[in-house]
């Protein structure tokens, strides 16, 4: 049975393979996926973008230098700024890593496909 500390909200992108497989050790680890909200479907706000950075530890943890824009912009030739990883952020979901995962009545957070980071956050919700 998942307790309030273990229940989890993903946002991500439906057709993202690494989404579907976060979700799916997520779920296999005892940990409730609350809600999943698809970033194309229903993007974020300024706000949420900004509270979410902070809660990963800042805009360059959570903006992707993968995706496929990052190079095709030309935006690995030159330094970015937080205000505009942000404004990219908002404007092309995919410059956001995925999945991002928040725990519920919680500051933890995670972001990406790292399974040692993922890891860890388990952990961490398991430990409190």
């Amino acid at each position: 049975m998942t307790g309030p500390d273990r229940k989890v909200d993903v946002l991500g992108l439906h057709r993202c393979s690494t989404c579907r497989r976060v979700v799916q050790s997520l779920v296999g680890e005892g940990i409730e996926v609350r809600q999943f909200r698809d970033l194309r479907e229903d993007p974020l706000k300024r706000s949420e973008l900004e509270a979410m950075a902070q809660r990963v530890g800042g805009a360059a943890r959570l903006f992707s230098r993968r995706a496929v824009q990052y190079r095709a912009r030309g935006l690995d030739r030159r330094e970015l700024s937080e205000s505009e990883m942000l404004d990219l952020m908002l404007s092309e979901p995919t410059f956001v890593t995925r999945p991002l995962v928040l725990a519920i009545g919680r500051n933890d957070a995670f972001c990406g496909s790292s399974s040692r980071a993922l890891e860890e956050f388990v952990r961490s919700l398991r430990s409190s």
